[in-house]
This record gives C-alpha cells, sequence and structure tokens, in this order.
C-alpha cells in the first residue's frame, strides 16, 4: 500500500471528495500516526521472524509503499489516519467512534503473546 493509497482510503471512510491539498496536510497526519505504530509494527515483524526497522519511517511523497506490516496498514494506519481526519469535524461522535476503533486495534497488537506456548502435559 503506498501513503496515497492510504490517505485516500481515509478520505474514503469519511465520504470526502476531492485531493486537493492532500499533499499539505497528508504527509504530517501519516507521519504522526508512522510514530505511533513504529513499536506495535516492530513488535510484529519479529513475532514473523524479521529484522526490526531501525528508524521510524517518513512520508516524504504519496507514491512510496509504506514500510509496515500488511496488517498494520490495512487496519491501524488507516484508522489512525480517519481518527485524525476527523478531529476537525464538529460532530465529536465520529471522532470518538474512529478513535475507540483505533485503540482497540492497537491493544489487539499489544496484547498478543510473544512467547509460544509450552505443551507441559506431555
Amino acid at each position: 500500500m503506498t501513503y496515497g493509497e492510504l490517505f485516500d482510503e481515509a478520505l474514503g471512510i469519511l465520504e470526502y471528495d476531492g485531493r486537493e491539498g492532500r499533499e499539505a496536510f497528508g504527509p504530517p497526519i501519516i507521519n504522526s500516526v508512522l510514530a505511533e505504530l513504529f513499536e506495535i509494527n516492530n513488535r510484529l515483524r519479529a513475532l514473523a521472524g524479521k529484522a526490526p526497522l531501525s528508524e521510524i519511517p517518513r512520508c516524504a511523497d504519496f507514491d512510496s509503499d509504506i514500510p509496515y506490516e500488511e496488517e498494520i496498514q490495512r487496519r491501524d494506519m488507516v484508522l489512525g489516519t480517519v481518527c485524525r481526519l476527523a478531529a476537525d469535524e464538529e460532530d465529536a461522535s465520529l471522532h470518538n467512534f474512529y478513535s475507540a476503533e483505533y485503540e482497540l486495534a492497537k491493544r489487539n497488537h499489544r496484547d498478543r503473546d510473544e512467547f509460544a506456548i509450552e505443551d507441559f502435559y506431555r
């Protein structure tokens, strides 16, 4: 998934049309989500036997691929971006809903057990 696809998906969820201005306000929003999910992404990479990322990536342009695990891209990053976009809405319930969904998604990753369960009944 590219940064542009992520941002367009978030805009689509909120039913915003048009893409004007996204190059100006999109990268700071995406960069804050990247920073917030960095440790969770590295944990998922470790669980999958992959090397952790050494530094938090930055959105420089919308054509680049996001270097995070796909499950982080498809749910957490979309929800985090939607949450930040909805913060400007007059209807606070929209922001509250997506904030709760985003926090739940992050908590689900944190609650995973990284160690294999030993079978003591053998």
